[in-house]
């Protein structure tokens, strides 16, 4: 998958990913339980941007968990304001985008 299309896509499910959990916090705040709602949308986009678990798993896992860290600032945006959504999506993109490159550097180091 060419890189541009790729990013497109991302970007894409993590403003699906975004809406979803905006979704999810919103009926949680009025005591529906809606955990089963959520989307886990969160492990196929560090899939499509090849983010692998590494050793114990704990890289993965600092990744992700930011992710999600980032993914909450949606609670304090308006969902019908694309541009915001938008600019999340791309502020968690190019988080995942950094962090891909490090992974990337750390395999070359360990393989040298």
């Amino acid at each position: 998958m060419k890189a541009f299309k790729r990013k497109e896509l991302v970007i894409s499910i993590i403003k699906d990913d975004l809406v979803n959990t905006k979704l999810v916090d919103g009926l949680e705040s009025l005591n529906l339980e809606a955990g089963d709602y959520t989307l886990y949308a969160s492990g196929t986009i560090l899939k499509l941007m090849r983010i692998k678990s590494t050793g114990n798993g704990k890289r993965w896992e600092e990744i992700h968990d930011e992710y999600i860290r980032l993914s909450h600032k949606i609670r304090q945006i308006d969902i019908t304001d694309f541009y915001l959504v938008h600019a999340l999506a791309e502020e968690i993109y190019k988080f995942l985008k950094k962090e891909r490159a490090k992974e990337k550097a750390l395999r070359a180091a360990a393989n040298n």
